[in-house]
């Protein structure tokens, strides 16, 4: 019985919105020292490196030509939501730009209108109503210093358009739920971006500090991890 419980998706959703939110934390936390390109490149870095090995060692057969070109697509949304919502969390508040985050489930209906012509109905429009008018309600206060709320305004930009690349991201996945498995999604969600950022992880924005790896080694396992479940 507590087997099943532990395997209950409400119970699995909420430890991945835990570790979700742990991420935000630790990145609220070390990005304006550690630096943002060094946090993103190298968090996919680890994730890639631990998405690979589980991969492999699950004897995951080797996705179609067709898989990579849909993840690469999809990587690429990944990286630029993951740039663009931590880069808010440089700019907000964390319960701010968390509770905005958020907002990509309210924004998946409509997302899934354009993109899989599903009919959205009156419950979910009532509900992303509600949903929205709460995150207006959380970004209502409006700091008093005008170099404060110039900040501010880019970090909500940035926020919402995270939100939106993530809602996306939610829908492409439902494509391709019946064609591959957790662990292929998660492999593909880690690697592409961790790919298109090397770059950047051999020095093109300078080496970041040493004390910074295991920190970026835990932002990496925990990205996985989410995405994993």
């Amino acid at each position: 019985m507590f087997s099943r419980f532990l395997a209950a998706p409400l119970l699995i959703a909420v430890i991945a919105i835990g570790m979700g939110s742990g991420i935000d934390a630790i990145v609220k936390a070390v990005a304006p020292e550690a630096g943002l390109m060094h946090l993103l490149a190298w968090r996919f870095l680890f994730g890639g490196l631990i998405s690979l090995i589980v991969f492999r060692a699950k004897r995951r057969p080797m996705p179609s030509a067709e898989s990579f070109r849909f993840h690469t697509m999809r990587g690429l949304f990944q990286l630029g939501g993951a740039f663009l919502f931590f880069f808010a969390l440089t700019r907000l508040p964390l319960a701010e730009a968390t509770i905005i985050g958020f907002t990509a489930a309210l924004m998946v209906p409509f997302v899934a209108r354009v993109l899989l012509a599903e009919k959205i109905s009156g419950a979910a429009l009532m509900g992303t109503c509600v949903g929205f008018g709460g995150a207006v309600l959380a970004v209502s206060g409006v700091p008093v210093d005008d170099t404060l709320q110039e900040g501010r305004v880019v970090g909500l930009v940035a926020c919402f358009a995270a939100a939106f690349l993530y809602a996306v991201i939610l829908v492409l996945l439902r494509m391709r739920a019946t064609k591959e498995d957790a662990t292929t999604i998660a492999m593909f969600t880690n690697v592409v971006p961790a790919i298109f950022l090397l770059p950047i992880t051999f020095g093109a924005f300078g080496a970041p500090e040493m004390g910074d790896i295991p920190v970026f080694a835990l932002l990496g396992a925990l990205g996985f991890a989410v995405w994993y479940c």
